[in-house]
């Protein structure tokens, strides 16, 4: 279980996904937070009903920040990254795409958030931490 108030270093992992939508892109990552000073680090992946090799597209690198908001109880957390998104078929080369999500997030790592791969948004997610 997670404390109120984590000091320290800790890792956490959440999934953002749009509520109630099968199929749709949904975001997974695991982050370590350095709660001190709020900067946030790890990897992640961005999945959907999709055949191989289309339905996962790794973000090897996130990084970011954790702020306060006027609101005690709530915080902002911005990511950005590069995804690594599946070429053409037979094609030997990689693709990189600006990856960028938001999220207002309480102290349990649940809340609202977005995220964008390339040109492709996804809004009006629900943050859940994933318990593993």
């Amino acid at each position: 279980m997670a404390e109120e108030n984590p000091i320290g270093y800790y890792i956490v992992s959440v999934q953002v996904s749009p509520p109630g939508l099968a199929g749709a892109k949904t975001l997974r990552m695991k982050l370590g937070v350095n709660a001190p000073n709020g900067h946030v680090q790890g990897s992640g992946e961005v999945t959907q009903a999709l055949p191989p090799p289309f339905g996962t597209t790794p973000i090897p690198h996130i990084s970011g920040h954790l702020q306060p908001t006027p609101v005690p109880e709530l915080m902002m957390v911005h990511l950005i990254g590069e995804a690594i998104v599946p070429p053409p078929p037979n094609q030997p080369i990689t693709i990189t795409e600006k990856f960028v999500a938001s999220l207002v997030i309480n102290r349990q790592w649940e809340g609202t958030g977005s995220f964008t791969v390339g040109s492709n948004t996804v809004t009006h997610c629900k943050v859940t931490k994933i318990e593993r």
